[in-house]
């Protein structure tokens, strides 16, 4: 899969709210729910806009204006908290959790480092966020969906 790159790191902080319900995306059920095994493939577009993509913050935090209790994930880039990563890779399945390797990672202009993220979604569309990355800067392992 190409890596993906994109221009203005603002658009990830302009994810609208309501971004988070597109499609026919199945909040309510946590993906050990979901039908199907693709771990040989990658993850499917549609899978990962109608369900991934959105805004989550620390549980009680959506109102925040700080960058650094998010996490923004679009479909060109995820930031975590203040760490910008544009450069998706192939995503795959293990132990029910998905694992999302970024491989352009920077605050500002100082690059932080190749890092996984692993993801389990929860009931009710929040999700359970772990960095292999040795300053994560996760701001909290669960993370609750903001926005429809």
């Amino acid at each position: 899969m190409p890596k993906r790159c994109f221009a203005v790191a603002a658009a990830l902080a302009a994810l609208p709210l309501g971004a988070a319900a597109q499609g026919d995306g199945d909040d309510a059920a946590p993906w050990s729910a979901l039908p199907g095994d693709i771990s040989e493939e990658p993850l499917p577009e549609p899978y990962f806009r109608d369900n991934l993509i959105g805004r989550y913050a620390a549980p009680g935090r959506c109102d925040t204006d700080s960058v650094d209790d998010l996490l923004v994930i679009s479909a060109v880039g995820i930031q975590i908290g203040p760490v910008l990563c544009e450069g998706i890779g192939k995503m795959t399945w293990e132990d029910g959790r998905l694992l999302v390797p970024l491989s352009i990672c920077r605050i500002d202009t100082r690059h932080q480092g190749e890092r996984t993220l692993s993801l389990e979604r929860l009931t009710g569309g929040d999700l359970s966020v772990r960095s292999d990355a040795e300053e994560s800067f996760v701001p909290n392992e669960v993370m609750q969906r903001c926005g429809p």
